[in-house]
Parts: C-alpha cells; sequence; structure tokens
C-alpha cells in the first residue's frame, strides 16, 4: 500500500478509536454516578435503617461513655441521622 491510500484507512481506525473511547467515557461516567449513589450516607441509611441505627447506637455508647463533650458529639450524630431519615422519608413522598 502506499502513504496515499494507507492515509484514509488511519484516518478510519482513528476515529473509531474516538467512538470507542467516547462509549467506554460514558459507560464508566454511568459507573461512577451509581456508585457515587450507592455509597451516599443517605441512601445507605433508607436502604438499610436497621443497620445504620445500630452503627449509631454503638457509635453514641462509644463516644457517650467518656464526656460531656462525647455526649454533645453523641448527640450531634443522632441529629444527623435524624435529618437523614427525615430527608429520605420527605424526599420518597414527593
Amino acid at each position: 500500500m502506499s502513504a496515499q491510500e494507507e492515509i484514509p484507512r488511519i484516518g478510519e481506525e482513528l476515529e473509531q478509536a474516538r467512538r470507542e473511547l467516547r462509549e467506554t467515557l460514558t459507560q464508566v461516567n454511568d459507573k461512577v454516578k451509581q456508585t457515587e449513589q450507592k455509597l451516599n450516607p443517605e441512601h445507605l441509611i433508607r436502604e438499610r435503617p436497621l443497620v445504620a441505627s445500630s452503627i449509631a447506637a454503638a457509635l453514641g455508647f462509644v463516644l457517650g461513655g467518656s464526656s460531656q463533650g462525647s455526649t454533645l458529639a453523641a448527640l450531634v450524630l443522632g441529629a444527623l441521622l435524624a435529618n437523614a431519615f427525615w430527608s429520605g422519608s420527605h424526599n420518597s413522598e414527593s
């Protein structure tokens, strides 16, 4: 093959590679979005409320046993958990 014949073939191969790269990037972006949604704390709490409340209780027990600052930390964790439950139930009603 001459150089003149190879130029269009190489151009076609390059364009095919670009299309495949775009498709791969789209698939990767979709997977990243799905993973972000699955790892979102609100999603985890909505999907597994018993596990989340057990973890919160354990953290509250551990943090609440030593001082007043720890009690405050446990209250803050509880408030965050309650907020996540409330926003999860509020969003599912909409």
